[in-house]
């Protein structure tokens, strides 16, 4: 990994970009932080981008919730 890139994978990320990764909503990003299923430092007033989020922390979380997804998937047969 070169440095621009190990610089790049340690940069806090914006609640759009936690989105993106986790593929759900702000609403559901908000509701995470507020019950601290997903931690988050807080970085003004309540608006657009209240939150920043540990890169890591958020992909983590984006694979612990597709592991879960596919043994659901698999306990209910949607996966052969």
């Amino acid at each position: 990994m070169t440095t621009e890139c190990a610089k790049q994978a340690d940069a806090p990320i914006l609640t759009r970009e936690a989105c993106d990764i986790l593929g759900c909503s702000v609403a559901s990003i908000t509701r995470w932080v507020a019950t601290g299923y997903l931690p988050a430092v807080q970085v003004g007033r309540t608006g657009v981008q209240p939150h920043i989020f540990d890169r890591a922390v958020v992909e983590a979380l984006a694979e612990r919730r597709a592991a879960a997804k596919r043994a659901l998937d698999w306990q209910h047969g949607a996966i052969a």
